[in-house]
């Protein structure tokens, strides 16, 4: 577990640096920097967590406050990359080494583009189509072996592609109504993502949370800013929480439906 989170604070760290690199259309390559005095930090400011907490949250150079961003983010990732091995543990226990590791990376890899794109609506309020599309062509790909191969939770790759085209097709006709007032096209690509990696059998669960999770905070802000009317909120972190709980509990939640059908 140990491992799992050194690796999930690496990955955060590599977020942040996307995050804005991608937004001024900066490269990859090349050493970090200050925000704000631009100059390169050295190796030992570059330590996910601990070296925003060693400098007080503040350039070592300039001494100007840096975003509580990086170190949630960083937190952040940690976390989902542990969640990913834990729900990867089973097959491990079952002596499936190969398959633990498949299952552990598509998890991880499904959960680290949700936190990526979740962070870049909430700093931007716009979501970055190049990436979204890169998503979407990963999980086409994993699908597309799963049809071969069965992989790990993608065991029903023609139900996640009808759930991707479904979710897709409800967001573009929302999107069509509203003249895009609300959502956007960036919108339709994410949730097609989740849809490739949730499927079909969670569909209408997936599309609960995701709206109940939005509406919820959109009503609590409303009342903090006491707007009632005319009122924005960034949509994506809300696609992305509500397709991570949809990922890891939709079958709980199946369950207790049941359940409940056969009490009543």
């Amino acid at each position: 577990m140990v491992f799992s989170f050194l690796l999930g604070l690496a990955l955060g760290s590599f977020i942040n640096m996307a995050v804005y690199r991608i937004d001024k259309g900066e490269k990859f390559f090349g050493r970090s920097y200050c925000d704000h005095c631009h100059k390169e930090l050295a190796l030992r400011e570059l330590i996910p967590v601990v070296s925003y907490l060693i400098y007080k949250g503040k350039c070592r150079s300039c001494g100007k406050k840096l975003s509580l961003s990086y170190p949630i983010v960083e937190l952040a990732s940690g976390a989902l990359s542990m969640l990913s091995f834990t729900l990867a543990f089973p097959y491990l226990a079952d002596g499936n080494i190969s398959v633990f590791i498949f299952a552990a990376i598509i998890a991880l890899s499904f959960f680290e583009f949700l936190l990526f794109f979740a962070v870049y609506d909430f700093l931007f309020w716009e979501l970055d189509v190049l990436t979204l599309k890169l998503a979407l062509c990963l999980g086409i790909i994993l699908n597309l072996i799963s049809l071969i191969y069965p992989l790990p939770y993608l065991t029903d790759p023609l139900g996640n592609f009808l759930a991707a085209v479904t979710l897709a097709g409800i967001i573009y006709v929302v999107v069509l109504l509203t003249d895009g007032s609300g959502m956007g096209a960036g919108d339709i690509y994410l949730f097609a993502f989740v849809g490739l990696f949730t499927g079909i059998d969670a569909l209408l669960i997936t599309f609960t949370l995701i709206v109940t999770i939005g509406a919820v905070f959109g009503v609590i802000k409303s009342l903090v800013v006491r707007k009632y009317q005319g009122l924005l909120i960034q949509f994506a972190p809300f696609i992305c929480i509500g397709g991570i709980l949809s990922f890891i509990l939709h079958e709980q939640i199946l369950q207790l439906i049941q359940s409940w059908f056969l009490y009543i």
